[in-house]
């Protein structure tokens, strides 16, 4: 994941990105180790008041999804939210109905066309594919 573009987001937007994100590794209703230890990463790289708090008492996704509205007039900065739910949603390679349920509901929050939210899912498991070869080519 990147992290150059949080220094673009204001302490509010920072606190936004990350609550949406924990949101999405507990959207499936399971979160296995590696979901684990990427919600603390992203508690790190966020670094904003409150992050403890919003990892110990997670918001209800309608008052989250209200607040990504304040997004919505910032079209880079909501893509940016809505590249990184996707990328989330795929880090434990099970891509749940559930998952795919936020993203939509993030994406009409943010006023994003559902084709745009299919577009980009495809180009995250196309990198993810590529990904895979180049470290097999790199193996031998």
């Amino acid at each position: 994941m990147e992290d150059d573009f949080i220094s673009t987001l204001n302490a509010d937007e920072k606190l936004l990105f990350l609550k949406s994100l924990l949101a999405m590794i507990k959207a499936d209703g399971r979160i296995d180790d590696k979901e684990r230890e990427l919600a603390h990463e992203l508690a790190r790289l966020y670094d904003v008041a409150g992050c403890s708090e919003v990892l110990k008492n997670p918001q209800p996704k309608s008052m989250l999804l209200n607040e990504m509205k304040a997004l919505a007039g910032n079209r880079k900065k909501a893509m940016l939210l809505l590249r990184e739910l996707l990328i989330i949603a795929h880090i434990d390679d099970d891509f749940d109905e559930k998952e795919m349920s936020f993203v939509e509901e993030a994406a009409r929050a943010l006023e994003i066309d559902e084709r745009l939210v299919l577009e980009l899912n495809q180009l995250i498991l196309d990198y993810k594919l590529l990904q895979v070869r180049a470290g097999k080519i790199m193996e031998g």
